[in-house]
């Protein structure tokens, strides 16, 4: 399974991580440029949400959970559809779980 975590998401109490499957399951985390600039977000913001985002994918690696990550500098997607579409061209046969 896939499991992705948005920039508000980082709980690991939340439903898109229950029952996760180390070994087995992916979490993505995608850098989104467009969720920072969709709405004006302070330097200072911007900074501690992309930390926050880091440290939680670090302390799921620690965990031994297998996590895929996309920072703002890798050519991948810019925008939540085109996160979607790049999980489901890469991925086409797996189910994808999300918390909304």
């Amino acid at each position: 399974m896939l499991r992705l975590i948005l920039t508000d998401q980082l709980n690991g109490a939340i439903s898109s991580l229950q029952g996760l499957a180390n070994t087995q399951d992916t979490v993505y985390f995608f850098e989104l440029a467009d969720y920072f600039t969709h709405v004006k977000h302070h330097k200072k913001k911007i900074a501690f949400l992309l930390s926050a985002m880091r440290h939680f994918a670090q302390s799921l690696r620690d965990q031994g959970v297998n996590v895929t990550y996309f920072t703002l500098n890798d050519n991948g997607p810019r925008s939540l559809t085109q996160a979607l579409h790049y999980l489901h061209d890469t991925h086409p046969e797996d189910t994808l779980v999300l918390t909304k």
